[in-house]
């Protein structure tokens, strides 16, 4: 053995070979493990950016919602007066996002700003009505992620201004 580390003969082809082989392997798993992690990441980060913008969603149409009065369902939409906004409005979905939509002029307003919308995440909302029993909305809040349902959540609010 002495002998063969003190050669100048250097590497056999087979030698060369193997050393050339496990760097190879080692240099794959590393970048396979390097890619799974980046994933992995890009996940956690789509996952709590959803969840922001649900959150989000939630409190602004809360905020909306919560100063209105004079409440009613027609068809499948239901309108209100908003006391802050001085108008008869609706809350609909249009061009990936929730719009404050005014009963006369069909003037709207977005619900989130642009930058609120990131990584092509899209809010909208369902099925909206008010129980005049209870005296709550109630509508189901979605966050959209490449045409799927990627959060969802149900809410209920009650007006400050209806009696």
């Amino acid at each position: 053995m002495k002998g063969k580390i003190q050669s100048k003969k250097g590497f056999s082809l087979v030698e060369m070979l193997t050393a050339v082989l496990l760097l190879s392997l080692m240099v794959g798993f590393v970048g396979g493990g390097v890619v799974v992690v980046r994933d992995a990441y890009e996940n956690i980060t789509l996952r709590a950016e959803a969840r922001t913008l649900l959150s989000t969603t939630i409190t602004s149409i809360s905020t909306e919602l919560s100063q209105v009065k004079d409440i009613s369902q027609e068809s499948s939409t239901c309108y209100f007066y908003h006391t802050g906004r001085k108008y008869r409005m609706s809350l609909q979905n249009k061009n990936g996002n929730i719009y404050i939509v005014s009963d006369v002029g069909e003037n709207s307003i977005p619900l989130l700003t642009k930058q609120t919308l990131t990584r092509g995440l899209t809010p909208t909302i369902k099925q909206l009505t008010f129980d005049t029993t209870s005296g709550l909305f109630h509508c189901s809040i979605e966050i959209y992620y490449n045409d799927s349902v990627y959060e969802t959540q149900e809410i209920y609010i009650r007006p400050m201004n209806e009696s």
